[in-house]
């Protein structure tokens, strides 16, 4: 773990920690920046979690399974052992990239992986003083015009959520951008949520923020996965 040489308080309100689950990706150098990037600009520490998805190691088992390159697009066979052990290579050199960035940018990190991983990710929906990653590829290097977009539920989830993206938008000197969920279904949900995360593919922002309980309402919640910005929960 790399601490900071003066632990700071966060301020009243504020979250502690930034939390990002790591995933096999091309643009795993990016992803990893971005989010020092986030920590250093909210002044909270970093958590990453590396797990090792349980399903998809027995899916590796079956014979008609086959590893896809994300970089030459080959195929190939694969096992359970052979994907085992390549995600712990990609995790242990993704700790390293990770550290070395987090030294340079003197943020306070930690990396949590194996068994230990799935109590810190259980963690998460339990934990009020956190913001979590749950989708987008890293903050755009676009206009510094974007704004800081955040989605309001109306209760004490969403005034939470507008406190922590009011408090980026003013370390990051962008724009506040308020998106209201109003009316419900005959279900009691906000009918909203899922028309906003469809259209939310396509707004152009710098970080998206969104009240943890709404985000779990919605039925499609890999529509953000390639959202060009970082989806924060609260």
């Amino acid at each position: 773990m790399i601490k900071k040489p003066i632990a700071k308080s966060p301020e009243q309100g504020a979250a502690a920690r930034l939390m990002i689950e790591l995933a096999v990706r091309s643009d795993m150098e990016r992803f990893l920046r971005t989010a020092v990037r986030l920590a250093k600009i909210l002044d909270i520490d970093l958590r990453v979690v590396s797990r090792q998805d349980s399903s998809v190691l027995q899916a590796a088992a079956l014979p008609v399974v086959q590893e896809v390159c994300l970089w030459t697009a080959r195929e190939q066979q694969i096992s359970t052992g052979t994907l085992s052990r390549s995600i712990r290579i990609l995790s242990r050199q993704a700790r390293a990239r990770l550290e070395r960035m987090a030294e340079r940018e003197a943020v306070a990190c930690s990396f949590v992986s194996g068994p230990e991983s799935e109590s810190h990710l259980e963690e998460a929906g339990s934990t009020e003083r956190q913001i979590r990653w749950v989708g987008g590829r890293g903050i755009s290097a676009r206009s510094d015009t974007h704004p800081v977009c955040v989605l309001d539920s109306g209760d004490a989830a969403g005034q939470a959520c507008l406190q922590q993206a009011a408090r980026l938008a003013n370390r990051a000197h962008r724009p506040l951008k308020i998106y209201s969920m109003k009316g419900k279904d005959e279900k009691g949900d906000v009918e909203s949520a899922d028309r906003f995360l469809q259209q939310a593919q396509g707004l152009t922002c710098f970080v998206l923020f969104m009240p943890e309980s709404a985000y779990l309402k919605c039925n499609d919640r890999n529509l953000l996965n390639n959202a060009p910005f970082p989806v924060l929960l609260v």
